[in-house]
């Protein structure tokens, strides 16, 4: 991580006047006031009251925001000074924003506090939060950290169960949450290199690395249940367009029944059937954003990814991800 620090803030230095000018209204840069600390994170985050723990005319509030695909990434530093960021009851109420972030810890130390779950989070670290619900993040000292907006209909068919894993601690030295952090970090680092349609297709990575990344610890299965279900899943990757796959040949192909076969997706937070339904639209959405499919009409897209009914497809389409599949082509096609 030391290298990707070096590297990475070099990007920080453009915010600070030693590179390139700030390409406003993606960059801030707030010396030692809480209230305009409050307004530069609600124009980069949701609407946040801040607390001033510990601040003086030296401290230094930065956040750099870059896009990438439909993902959004700002970096934020907190230099020489305590403070409190707050998501209030009332401020979730009066703010139309329904989105999760994901928090990344490059340096320092910060407290997520959210859903009866406290968490302290030091270098390399994850947590995610939801704005749809209060929220407290105290910083001590200094911060570095790395924040990536989540569309909520991109990440919570993935999640399960979203509330178990909100502002728990995820350690990012190592393992799948490991590789995350890096990924993450990464695309920090190219998100202005890498073209949009590009950008969108390694998001879907990225949001499946955040859904492996933040089970549960006590709904995580050990051992061999885990390679198993691991197993059960890449099957089910493997099998999508075919559309007689069901739950009982999903379950005979393994040599289990379908009642064992839910038991095992139970460490998911969603049954066998969800799964299969939500893999299926993820692949059909990530075909509508390829270029290779611009040509295929979206009912042989649909047909292609296991569904038998166009009609289904488009309710189901449009349920889990806020769009239609013509809209979202069409966004597509307007945002080269």
């Amino acid at each position: 991580m030391d290298s990707d620090k070096s590297d990475l803030s070099a990007g920080l230095n453009a915010v600070n006047g030693e590179e390139a000018a700030p390409l406003e209204p993606t960059q801030l840069s707030v010396k030692g006031n809480a209230e305009k600390f409050a307004s530069g994170l609600s124009d980069f985050f949701v609407e946040l009251e801040v607390v001033a723990d510990s601040v003086s005319d030296n401290t230094v509030l930065t956040a750099d925001r870059r896009q990438f695909g439909d993902l959004e990434f700002v970096r934020t530093t907190v230099v020489d000074g305590s403070l409190v960021a707050l998501r209030s009851p009332s401020l979730v109420a009066s703010s139309s924003a329904n989105v999760f972030f994901l928090g990344i810890l490059i340096e320092g130390q910060m407290t997520f506090t959210q859903n009866q779950h406290t968490s302290t989070l030091t270098d390399s670290d994850l947590a995610i939060l939801d704005s749809h619900a209060p929220y407290r993040i105290a910083v001590a000292d200094k911060l570095d950290a790395l924040w990536v907006r989540l569309p909520r209909h991109r990440i919570e068919g993935r999640l399960g169960l979203a509330s178990e894993v909100l502002a728990q601690r995820i350690g990012g030295t190592e393992g799948v949450s490991g590789i995350t952090a890096q990924m993450f970090l990464s695309c920090w680092q190219e998100a202005d290199r890498v073209p949009h349609n590009e950008a969108l297709r390694v998001s879907n990575t990225l949001l499946d690395l955040v859904a492996l990344s933040l089970v549960p610890s006590s709904r995580k299965p050990s051992g061999r249940r885990n390679e198993f279900l691991r197993k059960i899943q890449n099957f089910i990757d493997t099998n999508l367009s075919n559309p007689e796959l069901n739950l009982a040949g999903i379950a005979g192909s393994h040599g289990i029944s379908v009642r064992y076969l839910g038991k095992i997706f139970e460490a998911e937070g969603v049954t066998p059937a969800r799964w299969v339904l939500s893999r299926r639209l993820e692949l059909s959405r990530q075909r509508l954003e390829s270029p290779e499919y611009d040509e295929v009409n979206i009912g042989d897209i649909a047909l292609t990814c296991g569904f038998n009914d166009v009609s289904t497809f488009n309710r189901a389409f449009k349920r889990q991800y806020g769009a239609t599949p013509n809209s979202l082509r069409s966004a597509r096609a307007a945002n080269p």
